[in-house]
C-alpha cells in the first residue's frame, strides 16, 4: 500500500517539476524529460533506483562513471544542447561519443532526441557487461539493424580506422568525450589528432577533464619534474606543472573554443569548432602519471616554441 502511495506521490512531484520545466525552461527538453519519467517508471523496481542513483553521482564528483545519462551531456556542454534541441544540425549526422560506458546516454538520445537520420557511434576500449549495458543494449536493437547505432570496443579510438566512426555520406559529426580519452590518454596530443581526422569544418568536438592536474603541462627547457616525489601529489603538480589545458589550446590550429565551463571542485567542460585552417598541435612528452580518477598527468612541452599570449575573449 505504501509502495503505491509513494509511487503517485513521486508521478506528481515529476509532473509538477515537468510543468515548470516546460514553463520557464526550452519546451523540447520538457517534452523529452517526460519521456525520461514515462520509461522509468517502466523500469524494474532495482533498475529504477540505479537510474536516480547514478544520474545523482555523475552530477557531484569527477570519477570515472561509465553510466552517463544523456542530461550528464547536456549539463555540462551547453551548446551541445542547443545544436539538437535548436535543431541547427544536418540531417546526415552522426554522434561519435568517447568512452560512452553502459550505453545510457545513447539510449536516451535515440528514443527522445535523435531525429531519423542521426547515427550514433559508441566507442569503448572496454564495455562493462553487466547486466545494464547488456539489457540496453538489446533495447537499441532495431537502430542497429538500421545502421543508427554501432559500437566499437576493444581499441582506443585513435587505433580504429576513420571509415569505420565517419560514413562518406555524414554531413556533420558532433563528437564528445566526457572524462575519456582526453582525460586518460598518455598522449592528449594524439586524441586531438585523430579527432581532427574526424571532423570537417564546422564539426563539433566536446570534451571534459579535471582542469589542471590532469593536464599538467611544464616547459619543456625545465626538464622533467618526474621523479621529484611533488609530481605524486596534487598540489604538487600544481607547483611543477605551471601551465594547463587552457594554455595549451592556445596554441591549436584547425580548432577554434567555442565554449568553455566550469563545473564541480575542478572540472573544465571544453566544445571546439573544427575550422578549415590544417590541424596543428604541439606534441607532449609524457613526464608523470599518477593513476586516480581521473589520472594525475604531467606533459612536458616546448612553451617558448608555441605558446602566444591569449586573443580570445572565451579566456
Amino acid at each position: 500500500m505504501m509502495s503505491g502511495i509513494r509511487q503517485i506521490a513521486i508521478k506528481i512531484y515529476l509532473l509538477t517539476l515537468v510543468s515548470i520545466t516546460f514553463t520557464f525552461v526550452k519546451p523540447n527538453f520538457a517534452s523529452a524529460f517526460t519521456k525520461h519519467c514515462e520509461i522509468l517508471f517502466e523500469l524494474p523496481d532495482h533498475m529504477q533506483f540505479e537510474a536516480n542513483r547514478t544520474r545523482h553521482q555523475v552530477n557531484t564528483n569527477l570519477d570515472y562513471e561509465y553510466k552517463r545519462p544523456w542530461i550528464s551531456y547536456v549539463e555540462k556542454f551547453p551548446l551541445l544542447w542547443d545544436l539538437f534541441f535548436r535543431k541547427s544540425v544536418p540531417a546526415q549526422t552522426t554522434w561519435i561519443n568517447i568512452g560512452g560506458g553502459s550505453f545510457l546516454a545513447e539510449r536516451d538520445f535515440l528514443l527522445y532526441v535523435a531525429t531519423a537520420h542521426v547515427r550514433v557511434v559508441s566507442v569503448n576500449v572496454q564495455t562493462p557487461r553487466d547486466n545494464w549495458a547488456n539489457a540496453i543494449e538489446d533495447l537499441l536493437t532495431h537502430y542497429k539493424k538500421e545502421d543508427r547505432f554501432k559500437i566499437l570496443e576493444g581499441r582506443r579510438v585513435r587505433e580504429i580506422p576513420n571509415e569505420q566512426l565517419r560514413s562518406p555520406d555524414v554531413q556533420r559529426v558532433i563528437l564528445t568525450d566526457l572524462f575519456s580519452a582526453m582525460a586518460y590518454s598518455d598522449r592528449p596530443d594524439l586524441e586531438l589528432e585523430k579527432y581532427s581526422q574526424l571532423t570537417r569544418d564546422g564539426d563539433y568536438v566536446f570534451f571534459a577533464i579535471s582542469e589542471h592536474a590532469n593536464f599538467g603541462l611544464r616547459d619543456s627547457r625545465l626538464g622533467s619534474a618526474g621523479a621529484s616525489p611533488l609530481a605524486k601529489t596534487r598540489e604538487g603538480a600544481y607547483s611543477l606543472y605551471s601551465d594547463d589545458i587552457t594554455d595549451y589550446l592556445r596554441t591549436l590550429r584547425g580548432f577554434e573554443v567555442a565554449e568553455k565551463k566550469r563545473f564541480d571542485k575542478d572540472g573544465l567542460a571544453i566544445a571546439l569548432r573544427r575550422t578549415s585552417e590544417e590541424f596543428f598541435a604541439p606534441p607532449l612528452t609524457p613526464d608523470t602519471l599518477v593513476t586516480s580518477t581521473p589520472p594525475l598527468r604531467g606533459f612536458l612541452w616546448n612553451k617558448e616554441a608555441y605558446y602566444k599570449k591569449p586573443l580570445w575573449k572565451f579566456w
